[in-house]
């Protein structure tokens, strides 16, 4: 049996929360008719501060399924095996859930459910938009295989020189700003720029390597270098989504979006920052049969919070001001995304539902 790393489960619990969070924040800047809605500044200020440090929840996923899996052991078909019972069954059924049971409740037409489930075929359905995150998932898994021999052989001076190019890579967005549509030698019939290969998640797998390998600092070490970059860069996300919400009204989420950009510099920071300090935790402690509970339960619980977040918003929110509501919102929705998970898991298709374990 393998041995289990403590801090990773603590971590892969406190990233479900933050994702849960971070979907109690939109009904405070999504109005009803999907575009911007700013109801004060008071609200503007708590759901960028809150939202913007929790999305460092998705590339915290990435970094400790890195961690956890590379380089790959074992053969690819293997790999991609076990990937697939843990991962992709479970997405699946969930997709499907999305599309149907709303229908059967009346929350949607029939139409509106054929055209859900037709579009599970190419793509994560609209029902279901939080599992984009699957399908991202999934392809860095597809990438594993080829990354890993790199991985066994590279040196520690070109793993570094690979997350300089990254976090060159992760201003894209910024830099589009300041030069335009066009940059790096894109054109409309290139979008494939300098930095491409360098770009997007592949580099968080890297980065993750990089920590297992030549992190071994002590707790101190871990915890002043780990809160200095996540305050440098929650002050830097803070500042631009700020300054972009308190815009007002009518712009678009791409441009509000900008500094919650998973694979932007500021993000990166947070990211590193946080698991840097996770990582100090060394020892399981009294709570860790619940921690590694919740944390095999985590990815169940993902796919189907949704769900119980929709119906917490309205018994919740007309009650109580935006930071109760979205702190009771999120904690709701995990407890009641627990404990369904763990009636699930207890099933006989219960690891097909929920996907448990690592």
């Amino acid at each position: 049996m393998k041995q289990r790393i403590y801090y990773l489960d603590y971590l892969r619990v406190l990233a479900c929360l933050m994702i849960m969070v971070i979907h109690a924040c939109e009904y405070f800047y999504i109005g009803s008719d999907g575009g911007i809605l700013i109801r004060s500044h008071y609200d503007a200020l708590l759901v960028t501060l809150i939202d913007g440090f929790c999305h460092s929840a998705v590339p915290l996923f990435v970094i400790t399924s890195s961690y956890l899996l590379l380089p790959v052991k074992g053969t690819t078909t293997e790999f991609f095996k076990r990937r697939a019972d843990r991962i992709i069954v479970p997405f699946l059924i969930w997709s499907v859930l999305y599309c149907v049971l709303p229908m059967l409740w009346g929350g949607m037409s029939v139409d509106e459910s054929l055209s859900g489930l037709y579009r599970i075929v190419y793509n994560f359905n609209g029902f279901s938009g939080h599992l984009w995150f699957v399908c991202t998932l999934v392809g860095l898994y597809l990438f594993m295989p080829v990354l890993s021999p790199w991985l066994k052989t590279v040196s520690r001076r070109g793993e570094q020189a690979f997350l300089v190019v990254w976090l060159v890579a992760s201003t894209y967005h910024y830099a589009k700003l300041l030069w335009g549509d066009e940059i790096w030698g894109e054109a409309f019939w290139n979008e494939f720029h300098t930095f491409y290969y360098f770009s997007g998640y592949i580099g968080y797998m890297v980065l993750g390597h990089y920590i297992k390998v030549y992190t071994d600092w002590s707790k101190v070490r871990l915890l002043t270098v780990g809160a200095s970059l996540a305050m440098v860069g929650a002050a830097v996300t803070w500042l631009i989504t700020y300054h972009r919400m308190t815009l007002g009204s009518g712009q678009s989420f791409y441009m509000l979006e900008i500094g919650w950009r998973f694979c932007s510099v500021n993000m990166i920071a947070i990211t590193a920052g946080v698991f840097l300090m996770m990582k100090a935790i060394s020892s399981p402690g009294r709570a860790y049969p619940l921690v590694e509970n919740i944390s095999n339960l985590s990815y169940g619980m993902y796919l189907m919070h949704i769900f119980i977040l929709n119906w917490m918003i309205p018994l919740i929110v007309p009650h109580f001001g935006t930071l109760s509501s979205i702190v009771l919102v999120g904690a709701s929705t995990f407890v009641l995304s627990y404990a369904v998970c763990k009636l699930l898991s207890v099933t006989p298709l219960g690891k097909a539902v929920v996907g448990y374990g690592r």
